[in-house]
């Protein structure tokens, strides 16, 4: 479970009825509680952004009683893609219905669950002289409240109630929200900019004002970003019945305390090109406990006890068993097995998978060498598994029997620790631990907007 947070008690404001907060966030485990911002004095004083266990977002002012509540009729669960949000307070407003306002990728929110606005000239406990947290809430506000996901680009402004074209805008290509990386704004006495990149110092306030934060636990640095967004494993896709628990911004998977068979996938996806992607093995392989590999977007939910890729399915799907072997599904034929395909793997090793969507190719590595026994060659486009790709969009898939794995899709990180990784694909994206083989690129939305 998520353990981090930041936290700085704030000084006097420029103006403590006046405020602007603007953050991109990415969602990792859906239905929890979840704090965005918290300050306050207590459980019984304090304000808060959260994610609520309805997934709705709530921005609550809570003095002795709520004085004031903005809380999202809509849910917000999705796991693939950056959420830009902005919520402005502005108390002196003559319009009370101007007071609290709500932006979500640029598009003002006016549909609430509940919609209660402050009085005239309310002081926020946000921006003021009290201890202000982000990624948690200290003072029992909300339950269980640490953030799981991805934050990035945090904006707090002191005495200004900026719109959201101050920090992003409409692509003129797509019609999608994109970020502005540096925007213009004055940001007062207790303002900072936190842009969560700098793996060396990721609670620098970048503001100019230079403000101190406190890290409590372990901030972990991602190249998952709203600029170039990664793939990641994705909580919403799981077997009903079972126990997952997904960590490190979805890309590890534990399913240690449950029991059957697990199956798991990433959120993005590619129809052409040439994908590549690792994985740690933090258990005791040998008994078809583990298979990693990819399967088609159309690919059915699983309905074969053993749950592994390929059962039941009716669309193409492949990947290895940790004792080496195949098991794969075609357009016309379903759970298909080779035994002794490739090399088994065991606990400690680190796995290579690539996928070659052009020409119909899956290869299998570990410890930073490509593995012999299946012939995998994907530098020279040899070897490997041949499949008919079939104009289908591929997803990165896997199956665990009670286990945990790690993935790396370009984050750079198993776990909290980069294990040494160091190395970009050819378009200086992403961190692997391995070499990424000549034309193989890493699964975001930069290279698929390009090759997928």
């Amino acid at each position: 479970m998520a353990s981090t947070y930041i936290y700085k008690t704030l000084g006097t404001p420029t103006d403590s009825r006046k405020w602007t907060y603007s953050l991109w966030v990415k969602r990792g485990m859906a239905s929890n509680e979840e704090a965005l911002l918290s300050a306050g004095t207590g459980s019984s004083d304090g304000d808060f952004l959260v994610f609520r266990t309805t997934d709705q977002l709530e921005w609550q002012m809570w003095h002795s009683g709520a004085v004031g509540i903005l809380k999202t009729n809509r849910v917000f669960k999705d796991p693939s893609a950056f959420y830009h949000i902005l919520i402005s307070y502005d108390s002196a407003n003559a319009t009370a219905g101007d007071r609290m306002k709500m932006y979500i990728n640029g598009v003002e929110e006016t549909s609430f669950a509940t919609d209660t606005q402050p009085a005239l000239n309310l002081v926020s406990r946000i921006n003021s002289a009290y201890q202000h947290n982000i990624g948690y809430d200290t003072y029992g506000l909300a339950s269980s409240a640490y953030f799981s996901g991805v934050m990035s680009h945090i904006h707090f402004v002191d005495g200004q109630a900026y719109a959201p074209t101050v920090f992003g805008e409409t692509d003129a290509t797509d019609g999608m929200w994109k970020i502005n990386t540096s925007p213009t704004v004055t940001y007062g006495n207790n303002g900072f900019f936190l842009k969560m990149e700098d793996s060396s110092n990721m609670d620098l306030d970048s503001s100019g004002n230079g403000l101190t934060f406190t890290t409590s636990g372990t901030l972990t640095s991602t190249k998952d970003n709203p600029s170039n967004n990664f793939c990641t494993l994705n909580p919403l896709f799981k077997k009903v019945g079972v126990t997952y628990n997904f960590t490190n911004g979805n890309n590890v998977l534990d399913t240690s305390g449950g029991s059957g068979w697990h199956q798991a996938m990433g959120t993005l996806g590619a129809s052409s090109g040439k994908w590549y992607y690792e994985a740690y093995a933090n258990y005791a392989p040998g008994a078809y406990n583990t298979q990693l590999g990819w399967g088609s977007a159309d690919f059915l939910a699983l309905t074969k006890a053993d749950g592994a890729i390929g059962s039941g399915a009716t669309k193409p799907s492949f990947g290895l068993y940790d004792v080496g072997q195949l098991n794969y599904s075609t357009d016309s034929a379903t759970a298909q097995e080779t035994a002794s395909w490739g090399a088994a793997w065991t606990s400690g090793d680190y796995l290579m998978f690539a996928a070659d969507l052009d020409n119909g190719r899956f290869y299998y590595g570990k410890n930073g060498t490509w593995d012999a026994t299946s012939s995998s060659n994907p530098v020279a486009g040899t070897g490997g598994y041949s499949f008919t790709p079939g104009g289908h969009t591929y997803i990165p898939m896997m199956s665990l029997y009670y286990q945990d794995i790690i993935t790396n899709f370009g984050n750079g990180y198993f776990t909290t620790t980069s294990a040494g990784a160091t190395n970009a694909d050819d378009n200086g994206y992403g961190v692997f631990k391995y070499d990424v083989p000549a034309g193989f690129y890493a699964i975001c939305t930069k290279n698929i907007n390009d090759y997928g």
